[in-house]
C-alpha cells in the first residue's frame, strides 16, 4: 500500500528556516569573534579581518535590532507548529530529552577542556518547556470541555475545545509578556539579574544561570503562546494560507526549516571544527 505523503505548511517551514539561517549567521559571527584573539596573535592578516568583522558585528546596530526580531519569529512559529502535531506532549518530552543530552555533553566538554561550553537552559530547553506547558493548558481545557459536555448531556465539541484553548493562549501570551516587562530585563540590556535563587534563572535572565546558550522562559513563552493561540484561527484545516506562492523558489530555506533541529545541533560542532581547522592550516595553532 502506497504511503500518503503528509502535506506541509510551506510558509511555516520557510519562516522557521529563515530564523535558523539567521541563527547560523549569528553563531558564525560569535565564533569569528571568539577566534579573533588567536588569529591576531598569530598575525594572519586575512583571519584578523574575519575576526574584526565578527567582533564589530556583535556590537553593531544590525544585531541589536534584528536578533530580537528573528527570535520572535522563531518562537512564534514554534507555537504555530503545535497545530500540526498529533501529540504535543510526546513531542515536548522528546525535545526535552535531546536538550538534556546537550546539557550533559556540553558539561563534560567544559569539564575536560576548561572552556565555556556548558548549556544549562538553552533554546531547546526553552522550546521543550513551552511545548509541555502548552500541552498541560490544552489538556486541562479539553478535560473541562469534556466534563461540561457530560454534565450538559451534549456531544463533545472538539472545535469548541480548540477555540477556547486558542483564546486562553492569547490571553496567557499577554499575561506572560506583562510578567516579562514587570520583572525581567529587556532584550536590549547588557546585564542579567543578580540572584542567589536556584530556580529563578529558568524564568528570567539571571547571572548565575548564564551559560554558552541561554534562553529563560520569559519573554519567549509569550511569543510561543501567541503562535499557539493564532494557529487555531490561521490553520484550522492545517493547510497553507499561501498556496499560490508555493514553489521551487523557497526550497533551500524551507529545507533548513524542516531540519532546523538537526542544523541547530550540528551548528556549533561544524562551525568550531571548521574554524579550528582553518586556524591550524593557516596559523599552525591547534585548538581543542
Amino acid at each position: 500500500m502506497k504511503k500518503i505523503k503528509k502535506a506541509r505548511i510551506w510558509e511555516a517551514d520557510f519562516f522557521r528556516g529563515l530564523a535558523i539561517l539567521l541563527v547560523v549567521w549569528d553563531h558564525t559571527m560569535v565564533d569569528l569573534a571568539m577566534f579573533y584573539p588567536v588569529w591576531k596573535e598569530a598575525g594572519v592578516s586575512w583571519l584578523i579581518e574575519w575576526g574584526e568583522f565578527g567582533f564589530e558585528y556583535l556590537s553593531s546596530f544590525a544585531r541589536y535590532f534584528w536578533q530580537p526580531v528573528f527570535l520572535f519569529v522563531f518562537f512564534t512559529i514554534s507555537g504555530l507548529s503545535t497545530a500540526f502535531s498529533k501529540n504535543n506532549f510526546l513531542r515536548g518530552i522528546k525535545l526535552a530529552a535531546v536538550a538534556l543530552l546537550v546539557s550533559v555533553v556540553t558539561y563534560l566538554l567544559e569539564f575536560y577542556t576548561g572552556d565555556q561550553y556548558f548549556i544549562l537552559f538553552g533554546v531547546l530547553h526553552c522550546i521543550s518547556a513551552n511545548i509541555l506547558i502548552y500541552s498541560l493548558v490544552a489538556f486541562l481545557i479539553d478535560f473541562f470541555v469534556r466534563i461540561m459536555s457530560k454534565l450538559l448531556k451534549s456531544p463533545y465539541n472538539r472545535r469548541l475545545s480548540q477555540i477556547i484553548t486558542a483564546f486562553a493562549c492569547l490571553a496567557l501570551s499577554a499575561v506572560f509578556y506583562w510578567i516579562h516587562h514587570k520583572f525581567n530585563v529587556s532584550f536590549y540590556e547588557d546585564y542579567y539579574l543578580t540572584t542567589d535563587s536556584k530556580i529563578l534563572g529558568m524564568f528570567f535572565y539571571a547571572q548565575n544561570w548564564a551559560t554558552a546558550d541561554y534562553f529563560p522562559l520569559f519573554p519567549f513563552i509569550s511569543f510561543f503562546f501567541l503562535g499557539a493561540g493564532l494557529s487555531c484561527f490561521l490553520y484550522p484545516q492545517k493547510k497553507s494560507l499561501l498556496p499560490s506562492l508555493d514553489g521551487g523558489w523557497h526550497k533551500a530555506v524551507t529545507f533548513a526549516g524542516r531540519y532546523s533541529l538537526i542544523i541547530y545541533l550540528a551548528l556549533q560542532v561544524v562551525l568550531f571544527s571548521a574554524f579550528a581547522l582553518i586556524t591550524y592550516c593557516a596559523a599552525g595553532v591547534f585548538l581543542l
